[in-house]
């Protein structure tokens, strides 16, 4: 048996009350999320290193002016938009409030 079939069939037994696996609950009480990183920190500058733990702080700290969303296009995140100028040569980032 393939661990999809069987997932699946016990998600069905879950929707159906007859148990198998948990049900997420929703519009419970709030928790904190606390993140545990894979390494200590030793470097706020991800420009100096390439390493993870330094990226992910960044991403988590810091906004950035753009990001991508989860079909990977760009989206303006800290700016509200921009422009491109010069041949494609200038980009000029209008800052949202």
């Amino acid at each position: 048996m393939q661990r999809r079939h069987f997932l699946l069939g016990a998600a069905g037994l879950a929707a159906s009350g007859r148990g198998a696996l948990a049900q997420p609950a929703i519009g419970g009480k709030a928790k904190a999320l606390t993140y545990v990183p894979q390494a200590n920190l030793t470097s706020l500058d991800p420009v100096w290193t390439s390493a993870t733990v330094t990226r992910n702080h960044g991403f988590l700290v810091y906004d950035q002016l753009c990001t991508q969303d989860s079909k990977d296009v760009i989206r303006p995140q800290m700016a509200e938009g921009w422009t491109t100028e010069n041949d494609g040569r200038d980009t000029i980032f209008t800052l949202r409030d």
